[in-house]
């Protein structure tokens, strides 16, 4: 018979482990070209708890980067919480060979190895970039899966060798021997305290694990602090005996401490929600986070739809002094705003499209506000947001979560490119600096490719919180049969954005130079025949009142445009300035939600636009809009010339509304929608009801690759049968970002 100590299992059977504290701060430690943007990457385990899944993920993470090195973690514990710093060594090698044994018994390590990944994935292997940090996950992980079941003395052991851009790595386990549970005994337990249920799956026989010692420790702990032991402790220990493990719980209860005084502050709540912590009760913190959210369902079934309850206790030689306070969240305050996932947006620019501030009430009013503006921004993909209450009770950290687009957009459908989140007065030190493209400010660039219509826009929206800024180049030219009109513009736009966001409202000056074609095939038709430049002044709002869903989809509310153009002088042929006037208005109305948050939405949109003019016009003043399942050309209104044919042109006036129905599929961002369309085109005399061209199909829209690539397939039976009017039954688009 052997008995004695196990070293080792005294250390695993230490006081029950508390679960991981949240982390208060990050820090890298080491050269990276970009400090920054690495930073970012790792900013999002604040506030969460340090588990090993979430270093790792974060480890990972930085890895990508080719800058990095070799990575491994060190964590200090902070007031807060936990501090984690990230140790950046040069250069990185790779793992050439990861051979694992047990007992030296390679085919053994094999069969370990695969048990292991038939669970989780090891982070390291043949091929990948070596890092410290979790190729010690990796050991911990392997020895530990020994002693779950029951080798209690299992010990892993690394040897690392490290030769040019390669590193050999060999992990060598001894299990040692098995062992089981054998009798258990509870010390230091007051009087009438109840162990009934309280050892759970620590029973004699099974085999010798950490989990259920530490189960059991953590049970008893609760219990005494329930019984008004707050300081109480539980203090494992093991001794062995021929391969059977005898363990001993030995409880210190400290002192008892009683509710001496209770003191309720804030909403009125009923006595009865407050029975636990009443005078003379045992004080324990774990029931007075109990209580609070007792209270705090109370209130919520009140109506009061965002309580906060606060629970504290003062304790004194004549026991605890309990305060009880309950307040609105909107009577709270937001401690600090921090954002995670932005990789090269600026703060500056999330700041402007947030409405919360330190200070300001943490309220889901704001809160979905702000991830309104940021969905809506055409900045980023994603937006999500977590509240944390401090650990004071001093008020709240929000944390705003983005994934940001790419760089590049490319829309097959409407031949164009745009630049994303761009920055063109930023200066980088280096063209080697990761984003040396100027990235980050918000900017947009649209580049059209069409042939008949070349341009370029620049839109900037956060050059100053409430400015914004637009800037286009172009070349179209409009054919009409035998007549072509080519122009050349030029538009600058400087005005306000407000309301949240929500309201936009651009001045735009332009100049536009256009050369029409031979004089002659003009005749008959309502065009200005002369070469000249024209000067333009624009007034373009935007009324967006809509909410869009985790898919960025609008669900609820509507939008409202509207854009005035004009002449400062009449035309030639003209006795008055000309105008030009469109709007287009859109109203969602959500038919249904699914436990996934997609909506099906029911979306009337309607477009309006006319000219008035009281002679010829050039053909880009004109109106027309398109009609799904007829051709461009279709949409016409007809003027007869004088070799008996007869040239379409766009109207004097015109519109188009649709009615449509969209339903989700399970799929992120894929659906179906059904929908009925029609507009006219009108010119002179005519009215804008004379002649409709209406339409309905079915439209499937997909997202494929994480949103990389989008698309849509369209069938639409045109409703008008005439003779000589061109449809199109089927229609496909789509495009990609990279």
């Amino acid at each position: 018979m052997v008995v004695g100590p196990l070293a080792l299992a005294l250390a695993l059977f230490a006081p029950a482990v508390a679960p991981p504290l949240p982390v208060s701060d990050v820090s890298l430690h080491g050269a990276v070209s970009d400090p920054r943007a690495a930073r970012l990457l790792v900013d999002g385990l604040l506030g969460r708890p340090a588990t090993d899944a979430a270093l790792q993920a974060a480890v990972e993470r930085l890895g990508e980067r080719p800058d990095t090195g070799q990575i491994d973690v060190l964590r200090e514990p902070t007031r807060d919480g936990e501090r984690v710093v990230f140790q950046l060594t040069q250069p990185r090698t790779w793992v050439d060979s990861y051979v694992v044994t047990v007992d030296g018994d390679l085919d053994e390590g094999i069969a370990l190895v695969r048990r292991a990944d038939a669970q989780r994935p090891l982070a390291l292997g043949v091929g990948r970039a070596w890092h410290p940090f979790l190729g010690r996950l990796d050991r911990e992980r392997l020895r530990d899966t020994y002693r779950q079941l029951g080798h209690l003395q299992a010990t892993a052991e690394a040897v690392v060798e490290t030769r040019g851009e390669l590193t050999r790595v060999h992990l060598s386990l001894h299990p040692g021997p098995r062992f089981v549970f054998g009798e258990v005994t509870v010390t230091g337990v007051p009087e009438g305290l109840s162990l009934h249920g309280a050892l759970g799956a620590l029973t004699a026989g099974a085999p010798a694990r950490s989990e259920p010692i530490d189960a059991a420790a953590a049970e008893l702990q609760g219990r005494l602090c329930a019984h008004g032991h707050p300081d109480a402790t539980v203090v494992p220990t093991v001794r062995q005996v021929d391969g059977v493990a005898h363990v001993t719980l030995a409880a210190t209860a400290g002192p008892r401490i009683m509710v001496a005084h209770r003191a309720v502050s804030g909403l009125t709540v009923p006595d009865a929600t407050l029975g636990a912590v009443a005078v003379g009760a045992p004080w324990c913190p774990a029931t007075g986070d109990r209580v609070a959210r007792g209270v705090a369902a109370w209130l919520r079934s009140t109506g009061v739809l965002d309580p906060e309850v606060l629970v504290r206790a003062t304790r004194s030689p004549a026991g605890a002094a309990v305060t009880v306070t309950s307040r609105r969240r909107a009577d709270a305050t937001v401690k600090r705003v921090w954002f995670e996932g932005a990789v090269v947006t600026h703060e500056r620019v999330l700041r402007q499209l947030v409405v919360l501030r330190e200070g300001d009430a943490p309220t889901p009013e704001a809160i979905e506000r702000s991830l309104a503006n940021l969905r809506r921004s055409g900045l980023f993909r994603r937006a999500s947001a977590r509240l944390l209450p401090a650990r004071d009770g001093s008020g709240y950290y929000v944390w705003f979560r983005v994934r940001e687009w790419e760089l590049i957009t490319i829309n097959a459908g409407q031949k164009s490119v745009t630049l994303n989140n761009m920055n063109l007065l930023r200066v980088p030190r280096s063209l080697s600096e990761p984003h040396a493209l100027w990235r980050g400010a918000g900017q947009r660039i649209e580049i059209r490719t069409d042939t008949d219509w070349r341009a370029t826009t620049l839109h900037d929206p956060y050059a100053l919180p409430g400015l914004i800024t637009q800037i286009t180049g172009e070349k179209r030219t409009f054919r009409w049969g035998f007549v072509t009109e080519t122009t050349y513009a030029g538009r600058l736009g400087v005005g306000w954005r407000g309301l949240n966001n929500r309201f936009t409202l651009l001045p735009v000056l332009g100049v536009a130079y256009t050369t029409p074609s031979a004089p002659s095939t003009h005749d008959g038709l309502p065009l200005r025949q002369d070469e000249d430049l024209d000067v333009t002044v624009a007034l373009e709002t935007r009324l967006d009142l809509s909410d869009a869903d985790g898919e960025r989809i609008a669900y609820r509310g509507g939008t409202l445009g509207l854009t005035v153009t004009t002449g400062p002088r009449p035309a030639p042929g003209n006795d008055l300035p000309w105008l030009r006037a469109t709007a287009r208005l859109q109203g969602n109305v959500p038919i249904w939600r699914n436990g996934d948050g997609q909506h099906i939405v029911g979306r009337l949109t309607l477009d309006a636009g006319a000219l008035f003019a009281d002679g010829p016009t050039r053909g880009w003043q004109r109106v027309a809009y398109g009609v799904r399942g007829y051709t461009a050309s279709s949409l016409r209104a007809r003027f007869p010339l004088p070799d008996e044919s007869d040239a379409g042109l766009a109207g004097e006036h015109a519109w188009r509304g649709s009615a449509e129905v969209r339903v989700p599929l399970p799929a992120r961002r894929h659906a179906i929608t059904a929908f009925f369309e029609a507009g006219s085109v009108a010119h002179g005399d005519q009215t804008p009801w004379e002649d409709v061209y209406p339409s309905a199909g079915l439209r499937y829209v997909f997202s494929l690759f994480g949103e990389r690539v989008e698309g849509y397939a369209q069938a639409t039976l045109a409703l008008r049968g005439d003779d000589g009017i061109a449809t199109e039954i089927f229609d496909v688009g789509g495009g990609g970002s990279f």
